[in-house]
């Protein structure tokens, strides 16, 4: 049971800290929804990392997004398949040890997921001219 969480701490799903900090704020805030500007001010983040990492957690099917007066604003929306599982990763998340666990997992998906994306960039180039 306890290594359930660890299915979505991977590249791609939950691989960077912002992605994390994000979908912690949207769990503990379930009536929110909020734009990538606003939440760039609320976190004190650089607006296109937010944008990047809004874009990236709707496509994993964590959050759902809504056009408004050209905006595009996000809100909690778990695929079902995600849900259970993220609602453990909040509940170790809140225990400290457990915590560190979580830091070090994702510290791992971070350098696959810049490995991954190093790999792709020569051949985006040979491919981009």
């Amino acid at each position: 049971m306890e290594t359930t969480y660890r299915r979505i701490l991977t590249p791609g799903l939950i691989d960077a800290p912002l992605k994390l900090q994000l979908l912690l704020l949207f769990y503990r805030h379930p009536r929110y929804c909020g734009d990538s500007r606003s939440l760039s001010e609320w976190l004190r983040e650089e607006p296109w990392a937010v944008m990047e990492s809004l874009e990236a957690l709707f496509e994993a099917g964590f959050l759902g997004c809504v056009e408004s007066s050209g905006r595009t604003s996000y809100r909690l929306e778990p695929s079902p398949e995600h849900w259970d599982t993220l609602e453990q990763l909040v509940i170790y998340y809140d225990d400290p040890l457990w915590r560190d666990q979580i830091y070090e997992l994702l510290r791992q998906a971070d350098r696959e997921r810049q490995f991954r994306v190093s790999l792709a960039m020569p051949y985006e180039r040979a491919y981009a001219g």
